[in-house]
């Protein structure tokens, strides 16, 4: 499908620049509209984390499973997971999700509003997770196995 890369800006680009200045009701998406699209934007990677065990069918994680996964990868690359970098990435998206919301902000309801917050914490978590993770894995194949690698030639070469 399209858009589905490194989910690196995810949700950018959708109403830029809405609900700035006039606060015209009319160019704010629905609440629907904002569940229809994520729904649409994230089905297949929420598909994944259930089927996998990290989410449940309701989109909450379960985090005891995530944690035993985690646990069985190289420890060069649970090396490269941080925790604190996932957390103010979580933090600095949802910021950005609600700035691109704007004055639209306004126009939904307190359960709408909690649930859309409840949405952005939940894609913004996946969307850090899955970088950090990326960039762990990267960071291992390119120390970790290139070392293993180049020693494992130099021991071909002087043993040969």
């Amino acid at each position: 499908g399209k858009g589905k890369g490194k989910g690196k800006g995810k949700g950018k680009g959708k109403g830029k620049g809405k609900g700035k200045g006039k606060g015209n009701s009319n160019s704010c998406p629905s609440f629907d509209e904002i569940m229809q699209y994520v729904q649409m934007e994230y089905d297949v990677e929420a598909c994944i984390l259930v089927e996998i065990g990290w989410a449940d069918q309701d989109g909450n994680i379960v985090q005891d499973t995530i944690d035993a996964d985690i646990a069985s990868l190289q420890a060069g690359v649970q090396a490269g997971l941080d925790e604190d970098a996932v957390d103010q990435c979580i933090d600095q998206r949802v910021i950005e999700m609600e700035e691109e919301l704007g004055d639209c902000a306004d126009e939904f309801s307190d359960e709408e509003s909690t649930a859309l917050e409840d949405l952005a914490v939940k894609v913004a978590s996946f969307e850090c997770f899955m970088e950090n993770f990326h960039d762990a894995c990267t960071n291992f194949i390119s120390t970790d196995v290139m070392n293993f690698v180049m020693a494992a030639l130099q021991n071909g070469v002087m043993n040969g």
